[in-house]
C-alpha cells in the first residue's frame, strides 16, 4: 500500500473504526476467558491490541498512521 496523507477528520474516523473494533474484540476475548477458552481469547485479545495501537497512530499523525498501514 502507498504511502498517502490524511486529514485530521480521515484520522479522527480511522481512529474510531479501529477503537470500536478494538472494544469489540475485547468483550469477545473477556467471554471467552470467562468460558475457559483461552486461546481463542489470546487470539481475540492480541487482535484489540493491534486495533487500539492503530486508533492510537490514526490519532497521533499521519505518519505514524502510514507505518502501521505499510508495514
Amino acid at each position: 500500500m502507498a504511502w498517502r496523507r490524511y486529514t485530521k477528520a480521515d484520522r479522527a474516523a480511522i481512529a474510531a473504526d479501529y477503537q470500536q473494533s478494538a472494544d469489540r474484540a475485547q468483550k469477545i476475548a473477556d467471554r471467552l476467558t470467562a468460558d475457559g477458552k483461552t486461546t481463542a481469547a489470546g487470539i481475540h485479545r492480541r487482535a484489540a491490541e493491534e486495533r487500539r495501537e492503530i486508533a492510537d497512530a490514526a490519532r497521533e499523525s499521519s505518519d505514524r498512521l502510514n507505518q502501521h498501514f505499510n508495514d
